[in-house]
């Protein structure tokens, strides 16, 4: 019985079971993009008694609350979806993961001043040639839901996005830098050093100045037990510049170490096992907030809600994808499949 009411959701949001999924993989993409249509219609919700033409949207905590509830009675019904969505994390909670991603997507927006939210009017923009991405819809005979997001299948034929070499970026990036003559004391910094051959990049900082690369450094010095600011140097002309902070959260430190690592011939590599009716992509670094954020609207974390270094897509959506993370230096292997 309680697998018939997966089977419902799945056919009420367009999902289908892949191949040699796991029921835990199908469930969880299942119950993960219900929530999201779920965070989309309560954010509808009209407060009891409230007559005011202008009221939109509600608030975050109502949004959380009632979601919450939703969630909680699911996992109760299959209990191994608790750590799948990490219930028992109370500082990051799902729901208020899931509200984020769809913020971040278009699909939900804030109103007033900042303390409202409220779902988006309705329209689409084109993906890729023969799919649309549709906002502010819950749910259709022809939408399919991939991740968070709602598409619906066209056939419009959309030319890619031209996308530049990782590279080729980080050379005009360079450019419009202004450096400071101010080289500061870099005892206790640690330095990206991108001929390290490791996995990951994380793995790959030193306290020792490395080799420098296109003339530059990439240095980091510690702000607090898990935050770091970033900098960059240039050794020889004892020049500096600082890393914005708007910049660093838009990931633009990890996009420098891509590039960095690709210009020592040393790119870091992504895995993908490819079937009919999917691709599993895992990735051993983390991405800058572009490409990132991709995955997080248009694809299903692998091992939990938080995962965002393996994901599950359909293939038109790695299709789509695939561009962004080889314009990143990565290389792309393909595993075996089993």
């Amino acid at each position: 019985m309680a697998e018939k009411e997966v089977d419902k959701m799945a056919m009420d949001l367009g999902i289908i079971p892949f191949q040699d999924e796991s029921s835990l993989e199908y469930r969880s993409r299942v119950v993960y993009s219900a929530m999201s249509c779920w965070i989309k219609a309560i954010a509808m919700d009209r407060p009891v008694g409230n007559r005011d033409s202008n009221f939109i949207g509600v608030s975050r905590r109502h949004i959380y609350e009632r979601s919450r509830v939703i969630l909680e009675n699911i996992c109760k019904i299959y209990p191994e979806l608790s750590f799948w969505f990490n219930l028992s994390e109370t500082e990051h909670h799902p729901v208020n993961l899931i509200r984020t991603r769809l913020l971040k997507h278009g699909d939900l927006r804030n109103e007033g001043f900042n303390t409202n939210i409220a779902l988006s009017h309705s329209y689409s923009k084109q993906l890729s040639t023969g799919v649309e991405t549709l906002y502010g819809e819950l749910l259709g005979d022809d939408i399919e839901y991939v991740g968070v997001a709602t598409i619906r299948r066209n056939a419009i034929v959309n030319p890619a996005e031209k996308l530049i070499r990782i590279q080729d970026w980080l050379n005009e990036f360079l450019k419009e830098l202004w450096w400071s003559k101010e080289f500061p004391n870099t005892n206790g910094w640690q330095f990206f050093n991108p001929a390290t051959y490791v996995k990951n990049n994380s793995s790959a900082w030193q306290e020792s100045l490395p080799q420098d690369v296109c003339g530059i450094i990439l240095g980091r010095s510690c702000i607090n037990k898990s935050e770091y600011e970033y900098y960059l140097l240039k050794p020889k002309m004892k020049l500096l510049h600082r890393i914005d902070p708007f910049l660093k959260n838009q990931g633009y430190h990890k996009r420098i170490m891509y590039a960095l690592r690709d210009s020592v011939n040393n790119s870091s590599e992504a895995t993908i096992k490819v079937y009919d009716s999917h691709v599993y992509l895992r990735l051993n670094a983390h991405l800058p907030e572009k490409e990132n954020s991709l995955l997080e609207r248009y694809a299903w974390p692998l091992r939990h809600v938080n995962d965002i270094s393996a994901w599950i897509m359909t293939p038109f959506i790695w299709d789509f994808v695939k561009p962004f993370i080889e314009s990143l230096g990565i290389r792309i292997k393909e595993g075996k499949n089993g």
